[in-house]
């Protein structure tokens, strides 16, 4: 199938469009980050620094040795992609690293916000800005959950980590509703990755259970809307059954390893130097595939749309 245009959205939020119609920066924001803090530094904005960080770590520019699955989706399609997509954001207005009663420096550039909904709106704005409504044969793409639960552990926030989950359901629930509302026709919807390496390093029953709660929660919303908008095309992909269908076979598909990454980040006092071969790697850092990984989640993705 071709479409016209793919939107990305959240960690990921992104609009697709190619042929088939018309998304981190944790993840998938396509070295936005990057860009958008050496812009910033460029201008002397207060507070500006240079991200992702350390720099070393990410070469590339991505949350990874390289592009990411949605990029390498929209490539097999093939789409163009528009990636609003900004790391570190969660499924609402803000970031995962405003604390409460802080505007972070992502989300003082941006008035809308730097999470999934502040994206939306930055997309509905420049919609607007040219005159145009979303477009009704793009694919917008939300992807977004894992930073939800950081931030709520990362200053120990109010409730319960399956209340987190429960509410981030929700978030994209509205993210649906407000480009529905303003016309957008065509929607993917992404669950949680299973990270089993940040599962070692973390409360990981609690990680586990917020996952599976989110996860189940998403699935039944998609059914619900799905139900609900015969005149839309909402498709879920499962990436926690994909990660771990590759994990289970990994040999075959040329990882030799699966439980520690090929650039240790976040467990180590400073990141040593990376492997020397990380496409034998699953996982780039603690928490992020390498580029390999990311081609074979964006081929699964590419699967739904054949």
């Amino acid at each position: 199938m071709t479409l016209p245009k793919i939107l990305l959205i959240a960690t990921t939020f992104a609009a697709l469009a190619a042929g088939c119609g018309g998304t981190e920066l944790v993840r998938h924001d396509g070295g936005a980050a990057h860009a958008l803090t050496q812009r910033m530094l460029a201008e002397k904005f207060p507070g500006a620094f240079a991200f992702p960080a350390p720099a070393k770590a990410y070469p590339s520019g991505h949350w990874s040795n390289g592009p990411t699955a949605v990029t390498l989706f929209a490539t097999l399609l093939p789409a163009p992609l528009d990636n609003y997509a900004l790391g570190g954001a969660i499924t609402g207005r803000v970031l995962f690293d405003t604390r409460p009663g802080t505007p972070p420096l992502f989300d003082r550039w941006f008035a809308a916000g730097g999470g999934v909904q502040g994206q939306i709106a930055r997309h509905l704005d420049d919609r607007m800005e040219a005159a145009r409504r979303p477009d009704t044969q793009a694919l917008y793409v939300i992807f977004a959950s894992w930073n939800d639960y950081f931030r709520f552990i990362a200053y120990k926030l109010p409730g319960t980590h399956l209340e987190v989950a429960d509410t981030a359901v929700l978030n994209v629930r509205t993210a649906f509703e407000t480009l529905q509302r303003a016309g957008a026709k065509r929607f993917l919807l992404v669950n949680s990755p299973s990270a089993p390496v940040l599962d070692k390093l973390e409360d990981n029953v609690r990680f586990d259970e917020f996952k599976r709660r989110f996860n189940s929660g998403l699935a039944a919303m998609t059914a619900e809307l799905a139900t609900a908008h015969r005149d839309v095309e909402i498709k879920l992909f499962d990436a926690y059954a994909a990660d771990r269908a590759i994990l289970a076979d990994a040999a075959k598909y040329g990882f030799s390893t699966i439980d520690t990454p090929c650039q240790p980040v976040f467990s180590v006092p400073a990141p040593p130097p990376p492997c020397g071969d990380p496409d034998r790697h699953y996982y780039w850092d603690e928490l992020h595939q390498t580029t390999r990984a990311h081609q074979l989640l964006g081929h699964e993705m590419s699967k739904l749309y054949r």
